[in-house]
């Protein structure tokens, strides 16, 4: 007899919520009802395909996208208004997703300051 899963879209949705706050994957699930291990089994079984957990990692990820966007968004009208340690920071974690040049083959976040300085 199989064991029923406690995956609902209310838990998913409370998921989500969290995560678009920019919370942690341990928090998300604190505070939708569940283990930190549940959330991080039910990811791995939707990476290798299993619905409806396929749906699930879908979801938290789309979650998580969304907070890193808001937030980029929220970091460059710092630095739009003059807010040099926002654009610092913009520039010393921007994402690094397949095709992006190295780390080690990026200008420092000062070398790229400095040249916007006219320096």
């Amino acid at each position: 007899m199989s064991r029923t899963s406690s995956l609902t879209p209310a838990v998913t949705e409370k998921v989500c919520e969290a995560l678009k706050l920019g919370v942690s994957f341990a928090a998300a699930a604190a505070h939708a009802g569940i283990s930190a291990w549940t959330l991080s089994d039910w990811r791995r079984r939707g990476a290798d395909g299993e619905a409806p957990f396929d749906q699930f990692r879908d979801a938290t990820d789309r979650a998580r996208g969304q907070f890193e966007v808001r937030t980029a968004a929220m970091l460059m009208k710092s630095a739009q208004d003059g807010d040099g340690s926002a654009a610092r920071y913009l520039i010393e974690h921007r994402a690094t997703d397949t095709g992006d040049t190295s780390a080690s083959e990026r200008p420092s976040a000062s070398a790229i300051l400095a040249k916007l300085a006219g320096g």
